[in-house]
């Protein structure tokens, strides 16, 4: 990579991040048997040593997305994560959830110090909120938004670094009133459309409305899954201004429409507060 005027230029066929779905998934693995009781023995002493606490793993699937500033990868870590919780008894989720809680600490403790005492507020907060840990949309959007604020952390850590791709991939993750569009895109990193459009298939091996469609539809999944929200709320949380419009992208990525999907795989009921 060579920078020019507060541009990362990316050399053809350059990833950003490598794919880091073996390291993840083998984590993971570590994780979820941590979290698992024992049947007739033990875990392995090779398991537990390597683990030690859950939290202390699911930190390690943490710090190094957040050290290298992925926040994509941070967020997909604790989605993955939340499957393992939620396919556990709802008696021992809240402990789980605290766990996670735990690691999103931990990294903090181990990349930037000084954002604990808010991260540790932030967290008391969300507790008193929600003390259940029931909604699993809540959660994720609870941990979400920590896991957001530890990233921005760690990019002001380094002011002296202009802008880069990272930076545009991570302002995608976050919430936003409507989607980015692609100008919009192309303005964040002082590019022409054009030539952000060749780099951003270049670098994540998809167009730019591929991208930003599969991560509003990835969203639109959990919330029909985790919340009773109406479809149109949820349209207009994802920035779509007709939910006609919002269930035809919806069935082209999934093959069925919105109210099918929710009907097949809604888990429980809930009217969070969207925020």
């Amino acid at each position: 990579m060579s920078g020019r005027c507060g541009v990362v230029e990316l050399h053809k066929g350059e990833r950003l991040a490598p794919d880091i779905s073996v390291e993840i998934d083998t984590e993971l693995e570590l994780w979820s048997a941590a979290l698992a009781p024992p049947l007739v023995q033990p875990v392995s002493e090779s398991i537990s040593s390597a683990v030690g606490r859950p939290s202390e793993t699911a930190a390690r699937l943490f710090v190094s997305e957040c050290r290298a500033e992925s926040l994509a990868q941070a967020l997909n870590c604790l989605e993955r994560c939340l499957d393992v919780v939620w396919a556990e008894p709802i008696a021992i989720r809240a402990d789980r959830v605290g766990q996670l809680e735990e690691a999103i600490l931990e990294t903090a403790r181990l990349l930037c110090p000084a954002e604990v005492g808010h991260l540790r507020f932030v967290i008391r907060r969300q507790r008193a909120d929600d003390p259940l840990r029931y909604n699993r949309f809540v959660v994720q959007t609870n941990l979400e938004a920590l896991l957001i604020g530890l990233v921005e952390a760690v990019r002001r850590q380094r002011p002296d670094r202009g802008r880069n791709f990272q930076d545009l991939l991570n302002a995608l993750e976050k919430p936003r009133p409507r989607a980015f569009s692609l100008t919009e895109a192309a303005t964040f990193l002082y590019l022409s459309p054009g030539h952000l459009s060749k780099k951003f298939k270049a670098v994540t091996g998809q167009s730019f409305i591929s991208y930003v469609t599969q991560r509003r539809m990835r969203r639109a999944r959990l919330m029909l899954m985790y919340t009773d929200l109406p479809v149109l709320t949820i349209a207009s949380h994802l920035g779509f201004n007709q939910a006609n419009y919002f269930a035809r992208v919806f069935r082209a990525a999934t093959g069925i429409s919105p109210g099918e999907y929710r009907r097949q795989h809604q888990v429980c009921s809930a009217r969070p507060e969207l925020r």
